[in-house]
């Protein structure tokens, strides 16, 4: 094989000594160094070979140590080549960005045809002197390679290729409980040590630590006791704390109180949070898990400990660890779990569900493929993430040989132990499509158990040109396929964080895996990071052969500001990644928005006018307290990725304009960002500009704090996330036409301002063609006030009213949106488009602050999930014009949740009796509404929830009486076992009228001075009756008071 690279290369290596010609040292001007259209073309034909070869041999398994010196000595050719086209083509896209300006319009025309074929302009060929060392350097190294080849020696067919026959699947292998197979017998175990009081030892607190090493299964086993609804019954309280190699008291106790609060804990003093802890768990018998601790000290383990001890007889820690001496120091004399492989019968059942996850139900395995199947369970001695990683790697393969080779691959023959495992693992890295490989590798750049964000890694690996579609515009999908491919294939994790929507992350082992093998590659580790990093002084290029590097900064060196410097040494390599983040295993936006630390950083004066790092694709700072970007970082040509979330940035410098090749401008959670910079419109490689502060109440459509947009982004037509569009005031920002061209937007969007639209404007409306924009999903349309800018002072009541509703119509989006909220609209009447039933995808529905007297017809919509109705003031009844005009159609069909708010003068909500609306009807929410005086439950028959407060006039629940008595007397048609309920005799009593809820299950009332203490005690009744029924560890007492006016279920 490496002959056959060596041969295919020779010819091909040999293009470049006469594609550019290399001045001698006694030129008397080097930087006058010329390239044309046709020497840049050569270059890049060589650097696509070098690809080709460098992807084969990604295909094939190389043991030779030579040759693998020699691939990375390729791989680094390759990376300076590219560096050498990039700049070049640098060029090209500077001229296109000029002539997109307003003052180059007129010679566009005319220089166009001059710039389509060569990089390099014919009047501007130059190059500096950095640039002709490097190439210098391109074409001795080259040199070097081909002479070496001579010195190897080779055989021919040495690590042949394996063939592939399947397919990129979209399904995950995670999705289901794999992780119980064989584990039943420890399950047992520690369910018995963990539900026996009587265990000889005076001592109320228990330690009970699971030992294994990793990818044994020690957090599988972890969660499936926690969640046993045995433990649920048991045990008052359960919290659950990851800990990982970084051990700090007051963040573990913070993560317990949350995991046990459900919400965030605003403390960081330790005294102030263990003294919260002790108050929470006094007297309360208490389940904490502690999952993957490192630490050996075991006066910090006393420390944790210390607030606990207060815990009511019966409680119980449970610790997952590698260490045998973590176990020992925490447990002390309670017995240990020690998790060993699964034995064979597990084993095989564990990688035969693995298997069958990946083929439809009526396949079988064939008898062969299960012999070989057999044998390759066997090799894997039982351990659980092995096999699940092997299994999610076959499990879309019927091809024998492929089956055969892995059970044949020399891998295997190694001895036992973490070395060991990862070797296993190697196996599947092999057989990874071998575009996915690098996107791997690059997520060794994080550290253990750090949660990253999906997009955010996509939009890094296109930055390094690791997503090559067919078309440009699919880049980011065919990340998410690579996302896909990974978690179906056990490499990622995925995690959900809080709301904030889903997260990744690599098993330990994983991870471990993807550092052995980047060292593997690079022999001399071209990945670097540096964890905790706590020095005053940061080095960014720390050897010749670096070409990523990130530093995951300690919170600890909050008081001591960071200095960011390059190092002075000679022949390194140009860098590609820098990464500075906060460390704590989260993802920096989610570690700010939880109220996280920061780490004051400050660049070294010349740090961008270094050439070592005039390369970077990808600069990564998220969470620093970074204020002030130097303007020489628009010496960045190269740039693709500039992430300054969650940053004390005020201003960009206007040199940001000047990176054009920048596809990613990352601005979210940047508090202090009052502006764009103007000429932000020359981007044209952009095609993610997101900037957004989330609000308290509503993460799902983002805000943020400026008053415009620079005019000009229009330009930007590769542009897919803008969450937010504010319209302009002035003639030199955006108008809502420059969405005109924007047509590949796609998320959330957010047009706020819209009240700057004058009469004479409205036509701009139209013209931004929302209805176009078929990838946006989330839309919110936003007048900021009740003050309209109309220029008929006379008539401004209805010129607003018009303008309104002319905007609003204008704004149509397609008709496969799934949310949309709309504020402060003054129109009357509502455009045809609202509620029209043609929204077939339109599943949530938020509106706020109307000025109108009457709502739109929501009912119509076939597939409405959720509806809120807030703050609007002027609607007095809801009658039929809610429900819609269309006879034929059910009211709200989809409807499950429900909520009115703020709404202070409404006090009739008319039911239509010959229609049978809200059949799906699950939870109503109705708060504030003062003036509201009754309240009925009929036509609600599906109502399993309902919450009723600040309603101060509400004298009756219509229906309520009916559905305590039915609720009552089927009590006893309830027999209560340990563990569960079960329905005995359905022949009760039933509710006298059917559409009235059957299954209501919770009730709250609160403030709702009016309501009398009859209808307040039924819904006590009803709430506690399923909260028996349903066995919940949500724990009230049994003799709350029923006081006039106020009351609080659960």
């Amino acid at each position: 094989m490496a002959s056959t690279i060596l041969f295919t290369l020779a010819g091909v290596l040999a293009k470049l000594f006469t594609s550019v010609q290399i001045p001698s040292c006694s030129s008397s001007d080097p930087r006058k160094l010329s390239a044309t259209a046709t020497e840049f073309s050569e270059m890049k034909d060589i650097l696509r070979r070098i690809r080709a070869v460098l992807a084969d041999a990604d295909r094939r398994e190389i043991e030779d140590l030579h040759v693998k010196m020699w691939l990375y000595d390729l791989r680094q050719v390759a990376y300076d080549l590219e560096d050498i086209v990039d700049e070049l083509s640098y060029k090209t896209v500077q001229d296109e960005a000029e002539m997109n300006t307003d003052e180059h319009a007129v010679k566009r025309k005319f220089q166009v045809l001059d710039t389509v074929n060569s990089p390099v302009n014919e009047h501007d060929k130059s190059l500096d002197s950095d640039m002709v060392d490097k190439i210098s350097k391109v074409r001795n190294r080259l040199n070097s390679i081909i002479s070496f080849r001579e010195s190897l020696s080779l055989r021919e067919g040495d690590g042949q290729i394996r063939a592939r026959a399947s397919n990129m699947r979209a399904s995950s292998s995670l999705a289901s409980e794999t992780g119980i197979v064989g584990r039943d017998e420890e399950k047992s175990k520690l369910l018995h040590d963990l539900l026996n009081d009587d265990n000889g030892t005076d001592n109320n607190l228990q330690v009970f630590s699971i030992v294994a090493m990793g990818g044994m299964g020690k957090t599988t086993l972890a969660k499936l006791v926690y969640n046993d609804e045995q433990v649920k019954d048991h045990f008052h309280i359960r919290a659950w704390a990851w800990i990982s190699q970084a051990y700090d008291v007051a963040r573990i106790t913070k993560a317990i109180i949350e995991s046990i609060q459900g919400e965030a804990c605003g403390l960081t003093e330790l005294d102030a949070l263990q003294n919260r802890l002790r108050h929470i768990v006094s007297g309360k018998r208490f389940l904490i898990v502690l999952d993957d601790i490192w630490n050996e000290n075991s006066l910090q383990w006393d420390s944790l400990r210390l607030p606990l001890d207060r815990g009511g007889r019966g409680s119980r820690i449970v610790a997952t660890t590698r260490n045998q001496n973590v176990a020992q120091i925490m447990s002390r004399r309670m017995p240990q779990i020690n998790l060993n492989g699964l034995n064979p019968t597990a084993s095989w059942a564990l990688f035969y569900h693995c298997i069958a996850q990946g083929c439809p139900s009526s396949v079988r395995l064939s008898e062969t493929l299960e012999t070989i199947g057999r044998g390759i369970v066997e090799k894997c001695s039982g351990v659980p993430l092995t096999i699940r990683v092997i299994g999610g790697l076959l499990s879309s393969e019927t091809d024998e040989e492929t089956w055969n080779d892995i059970l044949a691959s020399d891998i295997w023959n190694l001895t036992q132990g973490r070395d060991w495992v990862l070797d296993i693992l190697k196996v599947s890295y092999v057989h990874l499509p071998v575009e996915i490989k690098p996107c791997f590798l690059y997520c060794s750049l994080f550290p253990r158990g750090y949660m990253f964000d999906k997009e955010n890694v996509v939009r890094m690996w296109a930055a390094h040109g690791y997503l090559q579609a067919a078309q440009s515009g699919r880049m980011e999908s065919l990340g998410h396929k690579y996302i896909s491919e990974l978690v179906g294939r056990s490499f990622f994790q995925q995690q959900h964080a809080r709301g904030l929507g889903c997260y990744f992350t690599l098993h330990d082992l994983i991870h471990d895996l993807a550092k052995s093998l980047v060292r593997d590659q690079s022999q001399q580790q071209e990945l670097q990071d540096l964890p905790n990093i706590t020095s005053p002084r940061l080095d960014i290029i720390r050897s010749q052969y670096d070409r990523h590097f990130s530093a995951f900064l300690s919170a600890k060196a909050l008081e001591t500001p960071i200095i960011v410097q390059s190092s002075r040494g000679q022949n390194q390599e140009s860098l590609r990644s820098v990464l500075l983040c906060l460390d704590g295993g989260n993802d920096d936006f989610l570690q700010v928005h939880s109220g996280g630390y920061s780490v004051v950083v400050h660049f070294e004066r010349d740090f961008f006018m270094n050439p070592h790092v005039r390369f970077l694709r990808v600069l990564e700072l998220g969470s620093c307290r970074l204020s002030e970007l130097p303007h020489t970082i628009g010496n960045m040509k190269q740039l693709r990725y500039l992430g300054l979330s969650c940053t004390d940035i005020v201003r960009l410098p206007q040199a940001v304009c000047s990176l054009f090749n920048l596809q990613t401008l990352d601005l979210r959670c940047c508090r202090f960002l009052v502006e764009l910079p103007k000429d932000i419109g020359k981007l044209q490689n952009l095609r993610h500009l997101d900037y957004n502060i989330l609000g308290k109440n509503d993460s799902a459509i983002p805000i943020c704090k400026f008053k415009s947009i620079p005019e000009g982004i229009g330009k930007l037509t590769k542009l897919q996330t803008l969450p937010v569009f504010i319209v302009h005031f002035n003639g030199q920002t955006a108008g809502v036409a420059e969405l005109k061209n924007l047509n590949n937007l796609q998320g959330p969007l957010r047009i706020s301002s819209l009240e700057h639209i004058t009469w004479e404007r409205t036509c701009e409306a139209r013209v931004a063609d929302l209805i176009t924009k078929v990838h946006i999903r989330r839309l919110c349309l936003q007048w900021n006030s009740h003050i309209r800018y109309g220029d008929n002072p006379k008539s401004q009541v209805r010129s607003s009213q018009e303008i309104d509703l002319e905007v609003l119509d204008s704004l149509e989006p397609h008709n496969r949106i799934q949310w949309i909220e709309i504020e402060k609209y003054m129109g009357c009447s509502y455009p045809k488009w609202v509620g029209h039933p043609s929204f077939q995808q339109l599943e949530t529905v938020i509106i706020r602050d109307f000025s109108s007297d009457s709502l739109p017809p929501l009912g119509q919509l076939p597939y409405l999930r959720h509806l809120e109705v807030r703050e609007m003031s002027w609607v007095r009844t809801i009658g039929s014009e809610f429900y819609g005009e269309e006879v034929a159609l059910q009211r709200f069909p989809a409807l499950q949740t429900l909520l009115f708010d703020e709404m202070t003068v409404w006090n009739d909500w008319l039911h239509d009796e010959g229609q049978h609306g809200f059949p799906c009807l699950q939870e109503l929410t109705i708060s504030n509404c003062l003036c509201l005086k009754s309240l009925s439950l009929y036509n609600m028959a599906a109502l399993k929830r309902l919450t009723v407060k600040g309603c101060h006039d509400l004298v009756v629940i219509k229906g309520l009486e009916e559905c305590w008595v039915s609720t009552k007397h089927s009590q006893n048609n309830y027999t209560d076992t340990p563990g569960y309920s079960r329905f005995v005799d359905g022949n009760g009593p039933k509710i006298p009228n059917s559409t009235l809820p059957a299954r209501l299950e919770v009730i709250r009332i609160s403030d709702c001075t009016s309501l009398p203490n009859s209808s307040l005690q039924q819904a006590i009744e009803i709430t506690r009756i399923f909260r028996r029924r349903s066995n919940s560890d949500i724990f009230y007492s049994e003799q709350k008071e029923v006081d006039e006016g106020a009351v609080l279920i659960i």
